[in-house]
C-alpha cells in the first residue's frame, strides 16, 4: 500500500510547487512583489477633460529608503497599443506605504473610461484592468 502513495505524493508535491511558483509574485488580493517592493491598487483613472493618471500603492518593507522604477511599467490597450507614462525612478521611504499617481503622456492613443488595459512590469504581464473615473 505504501508504494501506491509514493507516485501520488510526488504528483501532489509537483502541483504544489507549481502553484507556489506561479503565485510567488502575485497574491490573491491583487498585490505584487516587484523589485523588492510590494505594489497594489493598480488602476488608471480619468481625472478631468483628457487627463488620465496611472495610480498604484507601493510599500517599501526595507529599513532604509529605496528607489522603484515606475518606468518599467508598460500599459497596453487592446494588448498592443502602448499608453506612455511620464514616470521613472521613484524614491520610496523606509517601512512606508505610499500612493503614487503618474501622469499618462498626452501623446497617448485615444483612451476612454471602460477601456481594458494590460499592465506589465519589466516585460512580465501582471494584470488586466479597466479605466475608471476618479
Amino acid at each position: 500500500m505504501q508504494k501506491a502513495y509514493k507516485p501520488l505524493s510526488a504528483v501532489i508535491l509537483c502541483v504544489l510547487m507549481l502553484i507556489f511558483a506561479v503565485s510567488c509574485d502575485k497574491t490573491d488580493d491583487g498585490t505584487f512583489k516587484l523589485s523588492g517592493m510590494t505594489v497594489s491598487n493598480i488602476k488608471i483613472v480619468h481625472v478631468q477633460n483628457s487627463d488620465y493618471n496611472f495610480m498604484l500603492t507601493i510599500r517599501n518593507p526595507a529599513s532604509k529608503p529605496a528607489q522603484f522604477d515606475v518606468g518599467k511599467f508598460a500599459l497596453l490597450r487592446n494588448g498592443t497599443e502602448d499608453i506612455p507614462l511620464l514616470g521613472g525612478l521613484t524614491e520610496c521611504e523606509a517601512n512606508k506605504t505610499e500612493q503614487f499617481s503618474i501622469m499618462i503622456d498626452i501623446e497617448r492613443p485615444d483612451i476612454a473610461v471602460g477601456d481594458s488595459v494590460t499592465v506589465k512590469y519589466d516585460g512580465k504581464e501582471l494584470c488586466k484592468i479597466k479605466i475608471t473615473e476618479l
